[in-house]
Formats: structure tokens, sequence, C-alpha cells
């Protein structure tokens, strides 16, 4: 993401959607994707440096945008942040004069760049593989030492592929011989720059290539120089970010697996440390990579006074694209800082209205620089995106190119990110004088509070056929629905076609309905559904969003219609559904909702047997629960759970064609410890964040499941005994 001007070689264009343009778009449509100069706003750099013992601490990370009001300002803050982590962390990336480096092409497809400093000559060499499809100029992914990720993802697209190999630089290795500081090719030409840290001068390696293919141009080269792509994984993709972070004609930046030193902020990995855990932290990161005075400076608590974090380092790359991808199976690489990193540096590109071009994905299960094919889609979509078209297009409100910007049943004008409630104990709650308050001790109704201090703008409302006490039924709803309307808010109406509870475990039949056959049944269930909705529809009620069941993972009306028993009629009774809301309120999104939303296979069995079987639906409902899904399984993390299921999103759109909403999330309430509050206020904060930005917008919204729960009985609520909400509501302002 960088800054400035100079000479602009692409300017993002914007997607626009039926709707129009907004400001906001317009000044997005501006923001470049790539710069044909180096160094620009090299003027901003910073040339004074406070001693390391005169630094202030600062236990929160730094912020990347300090002094930004607006886009103008990045370009200094930018070389300010630059000049911080060069002079405190790997060393001086010197400038070089055009005049100073000459390419020529040996044979069709060896790039060789002379650079020659103080009389000293450093020669690279690269080999350019050309695709086998489209035509010059062609896109180039260049890796760092290596392309660690799956070669299919360049042969079947236009994409040339090299790499820099690091050791014609700095020929440091972390195992076997290599030789000692001052001893590089590097430090033949730069003497004086011989306490660099690798990274420093591998990042200048990367640009001399880029001059040469500059110098030469496509008609010598075959390649288009502002499509150029940089990856690497582990040390190598800690290169690929620095890389990316100081050289501004590099239009997508992958960093695979990158661990500390890369993307991972020191201050998370040190308290990480100090609670047990075994990662890369700033003392016992590999100092060949880095300035040795580092260490020396800022190591045990001392890394408080670092004036800038690793977070700093990736917004850097902005305006700009950026792709993190993580591995939290390996402890060392300290993916839970970089999880926080991530988020933090994604507010730059969310301050300049581009959150699609920076995203952070992390997912288990399969080995060290392996990618996995559930991570296959975000790298393709970003190669596309960033890579394919001469002009990246920057989507806010639209779509990434690849996945379909309309929804079925749904208007493709439709924008907004939904941030919601389900609300269906609150009748009760108040019913037993339940009283809610601010957090000034004001008394509050509990709708308008939830509205008016943290942005929640629809409600999710359960219906049950016959409850006992008249809970949720029909009625209730009415009138819950009718207080929301009151206040400007959507309805969601989540059929459970059951008495009371229904899901994964159990999906059982209406008293009403019992011993009827399947054809009965579903006439029941159309009835049913008629009823309540037209009884919304004479009152003036319209929701925006129907559910035909709830959390029919399994199916639903065991074992009529159990999934695995008889999916046929599973498939029958949601094409019932389907068909009676579209009958009431044809405008109207129905949508089906299955549990762990982080269970893509899940997804792909239970949605595959409703299409199958002539089932429709318009949009995929997701439940999110890191607490539930780790008392099953205790080896997985929230994030890794939390990035499964943004990957999973992309994945449903892609694959079945609609859009997606969490429509269940909750975060843990313990009072006697205000910490397990602040986690599940980071939590949602990212579930809320990266649902909006990095799914291609095909994520509508996110509901809380029940926030104005006191805790008790139930753990996942988000207010407190006093009827107060905690800071995990907080997550949902932005």
């Amino acid at each position: 993401m960088k800054h400035l001007f100079i000479t602009l070689a692409a300017y993002c264009l914007l997607t626009l959607n039926g709707s129009g343009q907004t400001i906001a778009q317009d000044k997005a449509a501006t923001r470049p994707c790539v710069y044909t100069q180096e160094n620009t706003g090299i003027r901003y750099a910073l040339k004074q440096f406070a001693a390391p013992e005169n630094l202030p601490v600062c236990i929160e990370l730094p912020d990347a945008l300090e002094g930004v009001k607006d886009f103008s300002d990045w370009q200094r803050r930018r070389n300010e942040i630059g000049s911080l982590i060069q002079h405190y962390g790997i060393g001086t990336k010197p400038a070089v004069d055009p005049s100073q480096v000459k390419a020529r092409m040996e044979g069709d497809t060896m790039l060789v760049v002379d650079v020659t400093v103080n009389g000293q000559t450093l020669t690279l060499q690269s080999l350019i593989r050309y695709p086998k499809t489209g035509q010059p100029p062609y896109a180039l992914m260049i890796g760092t030492d290596m392309i660690a990720l799956p070669r299919h993802l360049f042969d079947d697209r236009p994409i040339a592929t090299m790499n820099f190999r690091s050791a014609q630089v700095n020929d440091y290795k972390q195992w076997g011989k290599h030789h000692d500081r001052g001893d590089h090719p590097f430090d033949r030409l730069y003497p004086e720059l011989k306490d660099n840290g690798a990274y420093s001068e591998w990042a200048w390696g990367m640009s001399r290539l880029i001059d040469g293919l500059q110098q030469l141009g496509p008609d010598v080269t075959k390649i288009d120089t502002r499509r150029i792509g940089v990856t690497g994984c582990s040390y190598a993709g800690k290169m690929a970010l620095y890389c990316g972070a100081f050289d501004e004609r590099i239009a997508l930046t992958i960093a695979q697996e990158p661990g500390g030193g890369g993307a991972a902020v020191w201050r998370k990995s040190h308290e990480l440390t100090l609670a047990g855990k075994n990662l890369e932290d700033i003392d016992k990161t590999d100092y060949h990579w880095f300035l040795e005075s580092q260490k020396d400076n800022f190591h045990g608590d001392s890394v408080y006074r670092l004036p800038y974090d690793q977070h700093e380092l990736c917004a850097m790359v902005c305006p700009r694209a950026l792709l993190l991808l993580g591995n939290p199976d390996y402890e060392w690489l300290a993916d839970s800082s970089m999880s926080v990193s991530a988020q933090a540096a994604h507010k730059v590109w969310e301050h300049f209205g581009i959150p699609d071009r920076m995203a952070c994905d992390i997912v288990g299960g399969h080995g060290h620089c392996q990618l996995p094919q559930s991570q296959f889609p975000i790298v393709q979509d970003y190669i596309d995106r960033f890579l394919l078209t001469s002009h990246p297009a920057s989507t806010p409100g639209g779509s990434p190119s690849g996945i379909p910007a309309s929804t079925p049943g749904g208007s493709p004008s439709e924008t907004d990110f939904i941030k919601g409630a389900d609300v269906g104990f609150l009748a009760g709650q108040e019913r037993h004088g339940v009283v809610f308050h601010d957090r000034t001790g004001k008394e509050r109704e509990c709708l308008e509070l939830l509205k008016n201090d943290f942005q929640i703008s629809a409600v999710r409302l359960r219906v049950w056929v016959d409850p006992r006490g008249g809970d949720c039924d029909k009625h209730q709803v009415l009138a819950m629905a009718q207080r929301a309307k009151a206040l400007g808010m959507d309805i969601m109406i989540d059929f459970h076609y059951a008495d009371s509870w229904a899901d994964p475990g159990k999906q059982p039949v209406p008293k009403a309905w019992q011993g009827h056959s399947y054809k009965q049944m579903r006439r029941d269930l159309r009835d049913h559904t008629i009823e309540v909705l037209s009884l919304l529809k004479q009152n003036d009620i319209t929701p925006r969003w129907v559910q035909v069941g709830n959390e029919t993972s399994n199916g639903l009306l065991w074992d009529m219609g159990h999934i695995e028993k008889h999916p046929k009629q599973y498939a029958g009774f949601i094409r019932e559904g389907y068909k009676a809301v579209k009958k009431i309120f044809p405008e109207a999104i129905v949508i089906v909702h299955l549990d762990r939303g982080h269970n893509q296979s899940l997804y792909d069995y239970n949605l595959g047997i409703v299409k199958k079987y002539g089932g429709k639906f318009d949009m995929v409902g997701m439940s999110l629960y890191p607490y539930w899904a780790r008392q099953d399984h205790p080896e997985l993390n929230p994030d890794s759970i939390i990035s499964d299921c943004i990957r999973n999103i992309r994945h449903v759109s892609q694959s079945f064609g609609c859009d997606v909403m969490i429509v269940e999330t909750g975060f843990e309430v313990d009072e006697a410890h205000p910490e397990v509050m602040i986690e599940g206020r980071r939590q949602l904060q990212r579930v809320v964040s990266e649902a909006r930005t990095q799914t291609g917008n095909r994520c509508r919204g996110v509901f809380y499941w029940e926030p104005q729960c006191l805790p008790g009985g139930y753990r996942l609520g988000a207010f407190d005994r006093q009827g107060t909400p905690t800071a995990i509501m907080d997550g949902f302002v932005e």
C-alpha cells in the first residue's frame, strides 16, 4: 500500500452497483493499485531519531494512522514508518540511481542485472518462466528464493514466474555455510552498511531486479511491470513482506506463514512468551535478519519502547494489495500475533475505503509451506484481481472479479452490511422484571440501546408452533416486530418448526403434527409459515429475511426430514417453506441455516442435498461459535475457527451462487475475569470486520444471539448481571 504519486501506473476502477456511486466509493476509485517508481515520498523520510533508552514506553500498538486525516497524508506517514523500521530494525535500504543499473537478457529467458556502486559491481540473474496461455506482456509473480504456492495456480493463468535468488545479495542461510556480516556481496557495494540485517539487503536486491525489468521494457522482457507480485513462505514469507512494503512497484504481496519478525507484532509475541508459549519473539528471532542492535535495545520488556511494530510494516503495503496466510499448527510462527497485527493493519485500508485489498487467512491441518486446498480460492481471487487486470478493481460495495454480484431473492444493489441481534428472550426477560442500563447507569429500553449505542440495525425473532407459556409464539413475534419497526430496524423471522428448541441435536415434530404423513406434514409446515407471515403482513410488518428451519444441519422434523434417513424429504420441507414465504412476501430473502460455520464439508453435504432434490434458498445462514467449537475440539483456537468460517463463506457463496450471513454468534461473559470479555470483543470485532471486508461482499451481516442475556444459565450473552453491555458489544462499533 504505497502512498504518493510520482507516475501512477494504474488507478483502481470502482465497480458500481445499481444503487449508484457514493462519495466514499468515488474516493476509493482514485487510490492507486501500484506505482511506477520506488521510494515515492522519500523527502518525508526521518532524519533524526531518539536514542532507544529515551523512547517512550508504549504498551499498546502504535497508531499506523497517526497524523493521517486523508490519503494525501499517507505518503508522509508511510515514509516515517519506513524510516523507523530501517533505523531500529533492519538497517538501511539504500536508494540507487538509474544510471547505476544495467540490464540485459541472456537468451530469451535469463534476466541479468548489473548494479555498480562505489566502483563495485553486483550481478543478479533470474530465469523467467513464461506461461503457455495468454499474450505478452504478462503479469509476473516473483518468488523470494522460491514460490511455495502450488504451481497450478499460475500454470493455467497468463502469469510469468521467476525467483529472486537472495544469496546473490546476502547469502545468509539458517543452515549450511554462509558469509558473515561484512563479507556478503552487498557489503562490497556498501561497506558502511555491514551491520544491516538481511531483510533490508534482500529488499534492495528485489528492487534492482524490478529496475532491470523496467529498464528493458515489455518488448524485451514480455513483462508488464504494472502487474508484479511477490510471494514466499517462512523466512522467505518475511522477505516477501519486506520487499512488498519497501517497493511501491509491487502490486501484490502474498506472505505465506511469515512467522515472527514478519507480520506478527513483537508486542503480542512478547506477551505470549511470558504466558509460556514457545514462539519467535524479538528475543528469539534470527539476528542475521535484523540489526543486532534491535535485540540489545528492545529485548524483553524493552519491546514496549519500540517506536513501531510489525502491523505498520504490513500497512506500508497500502494502498496496494496484501494477503497474509497463516498456519496455527506451528506455535513458533506466532499466528495469534499475526492475527492481532492484521486486524490493526487492516484499519489503514479501511480508512482509505479499500478494505478488499488486504486479507489475512489462517488455517491449520497441513504442513508448513504446503498451501491447503481450502486456501486456494482466496489466493486465486487475489491473483486474479491484482495481477490479471491491468487496472485492478477495488470494489467497496461490489464484488471482486470471479464472484457473482447478484443475489437470488435479493437485490444486486443491496450493499449494506447488517449488524443484528437475536432477541427472542427479550419479551420474557421484561415480563420477569429485567431492566437494562447503559454504561452511565441510565435505564434504557433494550432495542433502543442496542441500536443507538452499538449500531444494531436488525432483530432476529424465532417463532415456535405452539409453545408452552406463549414465549416465541406468533403473537409475541408480532409484538416484538412492531417494536423493532418503530425504531426503523429490519426484521428476520426464524421458523423452528417445533414447539420449542430445534437445533442440530434435536428437531422435534410439533405435537399437533405428530403422526402425520410426509405429505400432510409438508402441508402443516406450509400452513404454519403462511399463518405467521400473514399475521405480520396484516399488521404492516414486512420481514427482510425468513429462515425456513433453525440449524438444520441434520435435517428438520425428525425422523420424517432427517437428512441421512430421508434426504429427499428434508429437501422437500425446505422447498415447501420457500414457496410459502414467497407466497406472502415475494421479495423476502429465504435462508437455510446450518451450525458450525467453520465446517466446509458440512455445508457442501447439506446444501448439496437440498439442491440435488429440488430445495430452494436465497441465502445461507451460518452459526459461528468459537467457544462451542472448542468444547468438542479443544485443540482448535478461536482465530483458526474464525478464519475457517470466513473462508467457508467465500466457498459457499461461490459454490452455491448466493450470499451468506452469520445469523448467530456469541462470546463468553465472565465478570470475574474482565480480560475474557476483552478477548470476546477482539474476536467479535474480527468477525464483523472480516465478514464485511474479506468475503467479496458476499457476507451480508452478523447477528449476535441473545446479547441481552444476563450471565448465569447462558455464558455467551454480552451483558452483565446489572443488564449493562459488557466490552464484548464494542466489537460491533466501527
